[in-house]
């Protein structure tokens, strides 16, 4: 063994991977192991993401109402959690006719849910919330930590030492809360709020986002049922790959242990038999194709195993790291 990888981390964890394969992958012939398997799984991913906050009285204000032409965006603060809010948008279609469908629309890295919904430019093409109020469905969207209203800026980091998804992580395990599991609990905190608003059909919800804000959508609707229909644009790929040999995970989507469990594609599968929509590209520089192929074929076996094929669809570009959004609108009429 030579010495440029007997002292470092992620030779040792490759050897680690190798010794120990995840415990939970997917190994189901039968939709009865099927299952088992995803109560299993779903079970472990909520425990390695605890503790979760005490929910709070949600105490809605809305702030302001803009006509914005051909819908309405209500800027509204609800409570997330004890000492804890959330500043959000909510687009309304002028058109008659509730209530109706709702998507949670969400970001990934950038300037927040100001680009979901069209204010700022996005070099990523996340203008998506916008795009859907535009075709018929009311759409929510909110900031992530540390993202938008929520960016970090109460801080003395030495300039260039500091990069704001870590170093936020970092102060929330100081308290014993894991990042993803805060911004995950806002997201559930919006589908309570959802639920009180006359305009929302409850039981057609979805979820949508690209990047960061696929991921989490995609383990908000793992972890909430009410959420029926998912679209993750350019945010799978295999954990070792941008985690481990990329060095580009950020502290934002970091699940404690999840290798010890499952790889990206198992966790993905979770989703079954709930329609899923995935976009991905040959390009994509964070998440690279050779670690987003094992992935889309390991979510492939699960929905054929669970008899779901049909609710999976996919489509892959040539292009790199943004939102396509090709046969999204076409794949919520079909299941909202």
């Amino acid at each position: 063994m030579g010495e440029d990888t007997r002292f470092h981390i992620t030779p040792y964890l490759r050897r680690q991977m190798n010794d120990h394969p995840p415990r939970l992958a997917f190994s189901a012939t039968s939709r009865e192991e099927w299952r088992v398997w995803q109560h299993e799984l779903r079970t472990k991913l909520r425990e390695l993401l605890a503790p979760w906050p005490q929910s709070a009285d949600l105490s809605p204000e809305i702030v302001q109402v803009s006509d914005e032409g051909d819908h309405w965006r209500e800027e509204i603060i609800l409570s997330s959690h004890t000492n804890m809010e959330l500043l959000c948008f909510l687009l309304r279609p002028k058109e008659k006719g509730y209530p109706r469908p709702a998507i949670l629309a969400l970001h990934g890295h950038g300037n927040g849910k100001s680009e979901i919904v069209g204010l700022v430019e996005s070099e990523t093409n996340q203008g998506y919330g916008l795009q859907m109020v535009r075709a018929g469905y009311l759409v929510f969207t909110l900031d992530f930590f540390p993202f938008g209203t929520r960016e970090e800026t109460e801080h003395n980091a030495r300039e260039g030492f500091e990069y704001a998804c870590n170093s936020t992580l970092i102060r929330t395990l100081l308290w014993g809360y894991n990042l993803l599991t805060l911004n995950l609990v806002d997201i559930f905190r919006a589908l309570d709020y959802l639920e009180t608003r006359p305009e929302v059909d409850p039981a057609r919800i979805g979820v949508m986002g690209c990047s960061y804000g696929g991921t989490t959508s995609m383990y908000a609707a793992i972890l909430d049922q009410r959420i029926k229909a998912t679209v993750l644009s350019c945010s799978l790929g295999e954990y070792r790959g941008h985690g481990v040999e990329l060095d580009e995970l950020c502290g934002a989507q970091v699940v404690p242990g999840i290798l010890q469990w499952a790889e990206m594609g198992d966790v993905a599968g979770l989703l079954a038999p709930r329609p899923l929509f995935a976009e991905n590209a040959h390009n994509d520089e964070c998440f690279p194709w050779p670690y987003t192929e094992p992935t889309l074929e390991r979510l492939r076996e699960v929905y054929r195993v669970a008899g779901a094929e049909e609710h999976l669809v996919i489509y892959n570009y040539d292009g790199t790291h943004q939102y396509y959004g090709g046969g999204v609108v076409e794949f919520w009429k079909r299941y909202m």
